[in-house]
């Protein structure tokens, strides 16, 4: 159990659902049930102006943690990612280490993502 308020983020178990519990899905991968977000990888620079300055990753996660903030899905106790390929798992990395609202609110808490 960490002292790390942030929500965590962990690469994607077998199977994973219940009350909190959400996805980041790379466009790609197998979409689970539970509530979910897709993000794309490799298809555009950082900073491109259709993205508006923020990785897709981080738009995903945004969408994420305000849904939970709108009482749309449960209060978020953990993001499982899904990625289709290592694009995908740099993205996610990418995206808690360097866009401020994710930073401040996600964390990594797993090692390979799969």
């Amino acid at each position: 159990m960490s002292d790390d308020p942030r929500i965590p983020v962990l690469p994607s178990p077998a199977a994973q659902s219940g009350a909190g519990i959400a996805w980041l899905v790379q466009q790609g991968a197998p979409v689970p049930a539970a509530p979910h977000e897709l993000f794309q990888s490799g298809r555009h620079v950082p900073g491109c102006a259709c993205c508006a300055g923020r990785a897709d990753v981080a738009q995903a996660l945004s969408r994420l943690h305000m849904r939970a903030m709108r009482g749309d899905m449960p209060p978020l106790a953990a993001v499982y990612a899904r990625c289709a390929d290592a694009a995908g798992a740099a993205a996610i990395i990418a995206a808690l280490t360097s866009d401020r609202f994710c930073a401040a609110r996600f964390r990594w808490a797993g090692g390979g993502v799969s």
